[in-house]
């Protein structure tokens, strides 16, 4: 989650929502945009079969609206929810596309089967492509021209993939289902039982809430009353902002100091604290959608952020989310009658998590030079020691360090193309 502090030392940003102005020799930053607005308890959508009708509604024409720019897109297709409601709204509407799914040589990672239901249901074409690890460059930063380090190594052959089927395909725009599961409020928390318990009082509806939320989080029910009780009545924080500071160095730690927090984390006296972390699931995907490269060969595009679609879902009790233990539970109710049966019913989320892991293990001797001799280390940024002891560690890849180790790389490719000798 991004401040708008950058990485380059007295460049700021200007987040989405915000107005910047100058007068009188002195900058000003208003806030015009607030999701608390459309979250406020009078204007929630308690009948269900209506939510999910608003809902469809402004899926399909935020889709219609971001597509209506472009003479063809490319949809990065997994066959999980969020994608296959981006493909639904681009069928209904008759706008041409052409679907592209990934896919990893783990069973985690292939998704085939749910992406070709969706696409025979539709009727729409589909390519199947492969990531190839000897593709990455590992000393490369997709953000180069950014000023933050915000992609990763292993987008890279998504991104050549899409372009390549983008070109074949004549499209001119790339699109996913990016902050689905921010924006229809995936959750594993008791927070939205205490939503409930807050609005309702300790009765069967706030039962029935922790029953599906234990069912989703696989956790006891007297697990999620408890802590639901915790947070609605004896002042358990609706959340918690932690750092990861595995394998910085002293220093760096003690640089990092407390984060700043988002405007919209803010809270308002009245909050309820399930709808708190619905709203920083979608502060995290304004990161997310404001981090791609506006010189990219191609747009990518992630309609599922578009702002009246957000306004609507923040209009849905976080209770509304969770039914039969299952969570997205209005956008599925929403399109049962545009997608196969076995997706809106879907469970399962693959992951490009073997395909990280790979990346890790072909760019191991690259990685430990990159970041014994490299800038982070220059400046005495990272717990040297503790992350060679990783890189040397002779067993096959276990555990998250060669995840947070390939953030490093990531940084550190990312820092040498603002030095002189990385240009």
């Amino acid at each position: 989650m991004r401040s708008p502090a950058t990485c380059l030392r007295d460049l700021r940003e200007l987040p989405g929502g915000q107005r910047l102005t100058l007068a009188g020799g002195k900058a000003v930053v208003t806030p015009l945009w607030s999701p608390w607005t459309f979250a406020d308890r009078s204007r929630q959508i308690d009948d269900a079969d209506e939510a999910a009708h608003r809902l469809r509604d402004a899926a399909l024409e935020c889709v219609a609206a971001r597509a209506s720019e472009y003479k063809q897109v490319v949809l990065m297709l997994s066959g999980g929810l969020d994608s296959s409601i981006v493909a639904a709204c681009l069928a209904r509407q008759g706008l041409p596309f052409h679907c592209l799914t990934l896919v990893t040589e783990d069973a985690i990672g292939d998704e085939r089967t749910y992406a070709r239901l969706v696409s025979e249901s539709l009727d729409v074409g589909l390519t199947e492509a492969y990531r190839d690890v000897s593709r990455i460059d590992i000393a490369r930063s997709g953000a180069r021209r950014l000023p933050r380090p915000t992609v990763r190594a292993f987008v890279q052959e998504s991104n050549r993939l899409a372009i390549e089927t983008a070109r074949a395909a004549g499209a001119d725009a790339i699109f996913n289902g990016g902050g689905g599961d921010n924006v229809f409020c995936s959750l594993q928390s008791a927070g939205p039982a205490a939503d409930r318990l807050l609005s309702a009082g300790p009765g069967m509806a706030f039962l029935r809430t922790a029953r599906e939320i234990s069912q989703l989080a696989s956790a006891s029910l007297w697990a999620v009353i408890s802590d639901a009780a915790k947070r609605a009545w004896f002042g358990k924080p609706a959340m918690r902002h932690v750092q990861d500071l595995s394998f910085l160095s002293p220093r760096a730690t003690s640089m990092a100091g407390a984060s700043t927090l988002h405007p919209w984390l803010i809270l308002p006296p009245d909050a309820l604290p399930g709808k708190a972390m619905h709203i920083r699931l979608i502060a995290f995907a304004q990161s997310y959608v404001e981090g791609h490269d506006p010189q990219d060969p191609l747009p990518t595009v992630s309609p599922l952020l578009a702002q009246p679609l957000v306004e609507t879902c923040l209009g849905v009790p976080s209770w509304g989310w969770f039914e039969g233990g299952r969570n997205r539970a209005v956008a599925r109710r929403a399109f049962t009658g545009d997608l196969p049966a076995d997706i809106i019913g879907r469970r399962s989320k693959g992951t490009p998590d073997s395909f990280v892991a790979q990346i890790f293990e072909a760019h191991r001797s690259a990685i430990r030079r990159m970041l014994a001799e490299g800038e982070l280390a220059a400046h005495d940024m990272l717990d040297l020691p503790a992350v060679l002891r990783a890189l040397d560690d002779p067993r096959p890849v276990h555990g998250d360090a060669f995840r947070r180790i390939l953030q490093f790389a990531d940084v550190e490719a990312w820092a040498r193309g603002w030095t002189r000798s990385g240009r």
